[in-house]
């Protein structure tokens, strides 16, 4: 009988980023630069969101939850924003 795993359940599976922002561009398999596009943001921004050295803030942060929300994804601005 064969084994049935989950996207990340696969012995050889990478485990989902760290990262809350790195992690949702990643499930929605998308490059930096397709991702930053899609949010409006630089580059270099989404780098920095990513590093974990900065976090996204007001228009930016409720572009993300608002595309997390249209794609089904449990994404709250605490995940961003962790008490």
């Amino acid at each position: 009988m064969a084994n049935s795993f989950g996207p990340n359940e696969r012995p050889d599976a990478t485990p989902p980023h760290q990262n809350v922002i790195r992690r949702f561009r990643e499930e929605l398999r998308m490059d930096r630069p397709e991702f930053a596009d899609l949010i409006e943001a630089k580059i270099d921004t989404l780098r920095v969101w990513e590093a974990g050295k900065s976090k996204p803030r007001g228009p930016a942060a409720l572009k993300i939850i608002e595309i997390a929300s249209r794609n089904d994804y449990p994404l709250s601005i605490t995940d961003i924003f962790p008490a």
